[in-house]
């Protein structure tokens, strides 16, 4: 059987609570940027809802006019 040895690193109380509240504003600033993200995410996402919705529409709109150009069409080689 072996054992893996770890070696163990001793800080100063007033070092590790320095580097703890390093990474806690970090944590705090690393959350405050996604919470930033995830509201232009959505943003995004609205944008690009009522960007397909108006697709769709023209769509319709552009097969509606075919077949009415279509129909002219034939009306006229009649």
């Amino acid at each position: 059987m072996y054992y893996r040895i770890i070696p163990t690193v001793t800080f100063c109380h007033s070092t590790s609570f320095l580097a703890l509240e390093l990474l806690e504003q970090r944590i705090a600033d690393l959350e405050a940027e996604n919470a930033k993200i995830k509201e232009e995410y959505d943003d995004l996402e609205s944008e690009y809802l009522e960007i397909k919705d108006d697709n769709a529409s023209l769509e319709t709109e552009k097969n509606e006019l075919k077949g009415g150009n279509a129909e002219l069409k034939n009306e006229m080689r009649n």
